[in-house]
């Protein structure tokens, strides 16, 4: 049996970047993460919070436009295409401004196309930003917890010592005298191996996470530009998750949560100072930028609905 080495498939929190990222880990995954922080992902929790309901769109044209007036939606234009006419745009702050507003299309070359390619896979997709990351953690940990009987669920809940290590450090990374974190599990079981009921020590429950950040594109090709903000949205969700207790990270996800960890001494400064930051407030949008920056001030965890997101039940 063929075993596709970039599908992070032994690994229960999984980490990869862009559309193609998102059809190599996102088949088979429980539950995928989109991640999208300036802007799409953050202006769907800023959406949610007021009760939105939103409708990723790949294209920003005419076709938005049609689908907009078939769903009954408000078009979301381009930043600077705000005006009287249209009040609303993919910028967090028209939409924590605007009124009357229940439906939105938000197009996005970016968290858009992700999301509903991954509709199409027939994915749980839910959205997070920093605004919501530890939110959007603890609903997955919870909906993971649901795919278990009660009682197997209960076990896999219990401390081990795979949990949090000193400081909150991810499992696996280097701990008092560079021994993993986590290592060994309790009764000397490793972290990952079979335990009560046949789960791995450490996990919450069966099924994978997959997180997929955006990233961004560049203007001469086309091709992805792993924008560091969504690396840091995704270690912020995945950090949430090692403190529910789901354990199991890639190497590409402890990867994310080592950015986040050291982003996070001042996450404000440094999305300010990323490229993506310099771009928004070179443009005029410097309050996108703080929005994005509201860290965990969202309790809503945007899940993709057929066509729309709306607020996750917890």
């Amino acid at each position: 049996m063929n075993i596709n080495p970039y599908a992070q498939t032994p690994s229960t929190i999984r980490f990869e970047w862009g559309p193609a990222g998102a059809r190599t880990i996102g088949p088979g995954a429980a539950i995928v993460a989109v991640v999208d922080v300036l802007s799409f992902t953050t202006s769907l929790t800023v959406a949610a919070d007021r009760g939105i309901e939103v409708f990723p769109f790949r294209w920003r044209d005419e076709r938005a436009t049609v689908f907009a007036a078939e769903h009954r939606a408000t078009l979301a234009v381009g930043r600077s295409q705000v005006g009287p006419a249209n009040p609303v745009s993919l910028s967090p702050v028209t939409i924590r401004a605007a009124s009357g507003v229940e439906r939105l299309v938000l197009p996005s070359p970016n968290g858009s196309t992700i999301a509903r390619i991954l509709a199409e896979q027939g994915a749980t997709v839910i959205g997070v930003s920093l605004r919501n990351s530890r939110a959007a953690a603890a609903w997955t940990a919870r909906r993971l917890g649901t795919l278990l009987p009660p009682a197997e669920a209960q076990k896999s809940r219990e401390p081990t010592a795979s949990s949090p290590g000193p400081g909150e450090l991810p499992v696996g990374s280097p701990g008092p005298g560079g021994l993993p974190v986590g290592s060994p599990g309790p009764g000397g079981l490793p972290v990952g191996s079979p335990g009560p009921g046949g789960l791995p020590v450490g996990s919450l429950g069966p099924g994978a996470v997959a997180v997929i950040a955006a990233g961004e594109h560049w203007a001469e090709d086309g091709a992805l530009r792993p924008a560091v903000e969504d690396l840091w949205g995704a270690g912020a969700f995945i950090a949430g998750l090692v403190a529910e207790g789901v354990l199991g990270l890639s190497p590409e996800a402890l990867a994310a949560v080592a950015a986040y960890h050291q982003a996070n001494a001042d996450i404000r400064a440094a999305l300010r100072d990323c490229a993506s930051g310099r771009e928004l407030i070179g443009g005029g949008y410097p309050e996108d930028v703080e929005t994005a920056a509201e860290l965990n001030a969202s309790s809503v965890v945007p899940l993709l609905d057929g066509e729309r997101f709306r607020p996750a039940v917890s």
